[in-house]
C-alpha cells in the first residue's frame, strides 16, 4: 500500500485548524482503504491558540514539529520579511520531510478549502501523465479565478501577475480550454509530487539560490519539475462566504456536488456577472472606453466558469 504524506506550515492560524482536522477525517474515510495516510505539520512562534489546538488532536498518524525561532532582519518591511522567512522555513521543513517515508507528497497552504475528491482527481491525472508534479487551484480567497499569482510562471518562463491584465486574461482563457496546462511554477493551494522525483533532484529552497524578496519562494523550487496545473477540479466555490466559516464550508464541499449549493445565491451572482459584462460592453461601444475590455473579459470568464458549475 502506497503512502501519502500531507504537509503544511501553520503559524498564527487558529481559525483554520478545526476545519483542517475535519478534512483530515474526510481523507481518512475516503482514501485510507487504498493508501496509508500520514500528516506532518510544522509551526513556530505562534501568538494565538495554534499550538494548543494542534496538540489537542486524536490522529495517530499526525506528527507536529514545534519550534521557536528568533526574529531577525527587523528593518525589512512586512512583505519582504514574510517572503525571506518562508524561504528559510521551507528549507528547514523540506529537510524534515525528506527524513520521512512516503510515496506521494502533498504540500498544502493553511488557508484553503479542499477535500478528498480533489486529491483523488490529482492522483488520477498524475497516474496517466508524465508530470513530475501537479498543482491545482483550490479556494483560498473569495475570487473565482486563480489567485496565487505571486507563484505563477507560465511555460514560457513568464511571470504572470495582476499588474499585467493581458497575461491574466490569456492565462485564464487557456485554463478554460484545457483540463491541464504546463507551467514552470504555480501553487494554488495543493502541490503533489512523488518521493522519487523530489529525492532524486537534491532540491533546496536556499542552496545556490539568491533569496529575492520580490520572488515567491515556490518559483526556484518548482522549476525543477515538469509541472502541470489542473483546472476545474476545485470544489464548489464559496464566492460570497467570508473565510473560515468552517462548518458551512465543510458541509458545502462534503459531497462535492450541486445539491449542497446555495442556488439562489449563485443565480444572483451569475446575474450580476452578466450585468457586469453587458455594462462593460456598453461603455466600450458607446463611450469608446477601451480600458473596459479587461473588465469585459474578466466578467465573461466568470460567467463561463459559473455556467460550467451549473451545467
Amino acid at each position: 500500500m502506497k503512502t501519502i504524506l500531507f504537509t503544511s506550515l501553520l503559524r498564527n492560524n487558529e481559525n483554520y485548524i478545526p476545519y483542517m482536522f475535519k478534512i483530515f477525517r474526510m481523507i481518512e474515510k475516503d482514501l485510507s482503504q487504498n493508501f496509508e495516510i500520514k500528516y506532518l505539520i510544522y509551526t513556530n512562534n505562534n501568538k494565538d491558540n495554534t499550538e494548543k489546538l494542534l496538540k489537542n488532536h486524536d490522529f495517530e498518524n499526525l506528527e507536529i514539529i514545534f519550534e521557536n525561532l528568533e526574529e531577525s532582519n527587523k528593518d525589512l518591511n512586512a512583505l519582504e520579511k514574510k517572503v525571506e522567512r518562508l524561504y528559510l522555513i521551507r528549507e528547514k521543513f523540506l529537510k524534515e520531510i525528506l527524513k520521512r517515508d512516503f510515496d506521494y507528497l502533498i504540500m498544502f497552504d493553511s488557508d484553503i478549502y479542499f477535500n478528498s475528491s480533489i486529491i483523488l482527481e490529482m492522483l488520477k491525472v498524475f497516474s496517466k501523465t508524465d508530470y513530475e508534479a501537479i498543482t491545482t487551484n483550490t479556494i483560498g480567497q473569495n475570487f473565482p479565478l486563480y489567485y496565487d499569482f505571486f507563484s505563477l510562471v507560465d511555460e514560457n518562463n513568464k511571470n504572470i501577475g495582476l499588474d499585467n491584465k493581458k497575461d491574466v486574461i490569456d492565462f485564464h482563457l487557456k485554463c478554460f480550454k484545457n483540463k491541464i496546462i504546463n507551467v514552470k511554477s504555480a501553487f494554488g493551494g495543493l502541490f503533489l509530487t512523488k518521493s522519487d522525483s523530489i529525492r532524486s533532484k537534491n532540491l533546496s529552497y536556499t542552496k545556490n539560490i539568491k533569496i529575492d524578496n520580490s520572488v515567491c519562494e515556490h518559483i526556484p523550487f518548482n522549476k525543477n519539475f515538469k509541472l502541470g496545473f489542473i483546472t476545474n477540479i476545485n470544489p464548489i466555490r464559496l464566492k460570497l462566504d467570508t473565510p473560515f466559516k468552517h462548518k458551512k464550508a465543510y458541509n458545502i464541499i462534503k459531497n462535492n456536488n450541486i445539491d449542497n449549493r446555495n442556488i439562489k445565491r449563485d443565480l444572483f451572482v451569475l446575474f450580476m456577472e452578466i450585468f457586469l459584462a453587458l455594462f462593460s460592453l456598453f461603455v466600450i461601444i458607446k463611450k469608446k472606453r477601451y480600458n473596459y475590455i479587461f473588465l469585459l473579459t474578466l466578467s465573461i470568464c466568470m460567467i463561463v466558469n459559473n455556467f460550467q458549475e451549473f451545467f
